[in-house]
Order: C-alpha cells, then sequence, then structure tokens
C-alpha cells in the first residue's frame, strides 16, 4: 500500500516457482524467469557472440562459470549453461521492452538472472541497486555498486575530504567496536 501511494508500482521476477506462486497468490506482479529452462529453441553462436558484444562484460563464458546455479544443473555442459544465459538476455530484453522499468532492485548479482538483469539495465540506462543486509540488524544497503565494485555514498566519501564524526557517532564506533573486540586485554 505504501508503494501504490507513491505511486510506484513493483514487479517481481522469480527464479523459483514457489516464491513466484507464493508472489502471485499475495497479490503481486509476478513474473518467472526459470521458465527459460524449458526453452526448446536453440539460440545460436552468432546470437550468442552478439549478446556477449552488447551486454559484457561480464561476459557469458564468465556468468556460466561462476554460478553455481548452472553448475550444479549442467556440471560440465558448457553449451547448455550458455543457451540458458542466452534466453536470460533474450528474457530481459522483453521483460525491459514491454514493461516501463525505471529502476531494478536486486538482491544479488551471482547468478544467471540477476547479471543478465544487470548487464540488459545497464546497456539500457536504467539504475540496478542490490539490496545488501547491514551494516547492523535492521538495517540494509542498497548498493548501487555500478561498474566500480563498491557503493557510491562510500567512494564519494573516500575520495573527499576526511569526515569528522560527532562525539555520539564516536561513542556508537567504539560500543560497536568493544562488542566485538576485548580492549585492553579483554578488559
Amino acid at each position: 500500500d505504501c508503494l501504490k501511494k507513491e505511486n510506484i508500482h513493483l514487479m517481481i521476477v522469480c527464479k523459483f516457482l514457489d516464491e513466484h506462486k507464493e508472489s502471485l497468490k499475495d497479490g503481486l506482479d509476478s513474473y518467472f524467469i526459470s521458465e527459460i529452462f524449458n526453452k526448446k529453441e536453440k539460440i545460436s553462436e552468432e546470437k550468442l557472440k552478439e549478446y556477449d558484444l552488447k551486454y559484457g562484460p561480464p561476459g557469458i563464458k564468465s556468468i556460466c562459470n561462476s554460478d553455481i546455479q548452472l553448475s550444479f544443473f549442467f556440471k560440465d555442459n558448457q553449451e547448455a549453461k550458455e543457451q540458458v544465459i542466452g534466453h536470460a538476455y533474450k528474457y530481459w530484453e522483453d521483460f525491459f521492452d514491454k514493461h516501463k522499468i525505471d529502476y531494478v532492485l536486486s538482491r544479488d548479482t551471482a547468478t544467471f538472472s540477476t547479471r543478465t538483469a544487470k548487464n540488459v539495465a545497464r546497456y539500457k540506462d536504467i539504475p540496478f541497486a542490490v539490496v545488501e543486509p547491514g551494516p547492523a540488524a535492521g538495517y540494509f544497503i542498497m548498493n548501487d555498486s555500478g561498474e566500480q565494485c563498491i557503493w557510491s555514498e562510500l567512494k564519494n566519501t573516500i575520495e573527499s575530504e576526511s569526515k569528522k564524526i560527532d562525539s555520539e557517532q564516536k561513542n556508537i564506533a567504539y560500543s560497536f567496536i568493544k562488542k566485538r573486540v576485548p580492549v585492553n586485554g579483554g578488559k
């Protein structure tokens, strides 16, 4: 309801069928990317090369070799893994063309679905961020790492002048450290 009040339409793309079914049951606008595993059409080598040039880096082989799920499903069948990546690129192209997407928020960028989504979003100049837990319980970070592999706010802080902290922030930092690291021989 909060999102609707702000005129934000949330669309969820699920990798797992049970997650997709639950989202639909909850009345969410849910899509199921893993339907690409059932595609019978083969994506040509030329089209895979086109996707590689258009959306990489990382390249298709790199995504294949770093995705644990694809290794589990296809073992050493590199061609099958590359077909999944090709179909994922096609899925995201169609999805972004069909829907007006202003922002992509992801839980990770370590799987075939999220890495290809990030690459297509980058190509289409759609902002992409990863929701990461932390820095403490009840908090999260929207990491807009881009190509730098670092959160832009952190990068800007590091590159700017040294940042002073006030007494309250200093006490919070010391309290945090004291709970985790013994100070003065454990006292």
